[in-house]
């Protein structure tokens, strides 16, 4: 069983994925009311930060090599076998995505946010891959 904090960054990550896939039915409103994208936006955000903050649990539980980036967080999960196939580098990638949705917020390019609504299957697998391992492990310091 995750710990609280892990249990409360998953609980966010599930309301923000529901989020998602709920916005992504609603795609005529999403062209007319920009408010609707900045939700999307920062539930993206949200759910790409509880991706991160998730592996980097499971880094720091089994002791490996602390990421210096968020984008390490997918390459060390990659290397140890928690994320298989081209998971890791999804990861990677969304943590690039974070770093623009944090730092550059004026330049976020609403496509690419749109795009994202089509995907959110792809965020719910590394969730559930990265779960599975947490609950095979036993990791819950």
């Amino acid at each position: 069983m995750p710990t609280p904090g892990l249990n409360a960054r998953v609980s966010r990550l599930r309301v923000a994925l529901m989020r998602l896939r709920k916005l992504g039915g609603m795609r005529s409103e999403l062209e007319a009311e920009p408010l609707l994208v900045d939700s999307a936006e920062r539930n993206l955000q949200v759910a790409i930060e509880a991706l991160l903050d998730i592996g980097s649990h499971i880094i720091a539980a089994k002791g490996w090599s602390l990421p210096s980036t968020y984008a390490e967080i997918g390459e060390i999960l990659g290397r140890h076998g928690v994320l298989k196939g081209d998971l890791a580098a999804r990861l990677s990638a969304l943590a690039g995505l974070r770093n623009v949705l944090v730092h550059l917020y004026s330049e976020v390019d609403r496509e690419r946010i749109l795009m994202f609504l089509d995907r959110v299957d792809e965020l719910e697998e590394l969730a559930s891959r990265m779960l599975e391992y947490v609950e095979a492990e036993g990791i819950d310091p």
